[in-house]
């Protein structure tokens, strides 16, 4: 099932406030590794991604995206 727009930009929006960047800073080809992506960074994705899309990912599959489009794509899987 696919996550609506609405749900992909409020992830995106809040992923930003946490990064502390503008929302068009960051997009769904972003580089995790280009971005100041550190231990409070993943804590932080996780649980954005819990209230935006009402799923846990674990660390060690955040551990393995490279790209914000890959945090999103891993939500699928849950």
């Amino acid at each position: 099932m696919s996550h609506s727009e609405q749900k992909i930009e409020e992830f995106l929006s809040q992923l930003a406030e946490a990064l502390e960047m503008e929302q068009d800073q960051i997009s769904l080809d972003s580089k995790l590794s280009e971005l100041d992506w550190d231990s409070l960074a993943i804590i932080s994705a996780i649980a954005i991604a819990d209230k935006c899309f009402d799923v846990v990912i674990s660390i060690e599959k955040l551990s393995e995206c490279k790209t914000i489009n890959d945090i999103i794509e891993i939500t699928h899987e849950n």
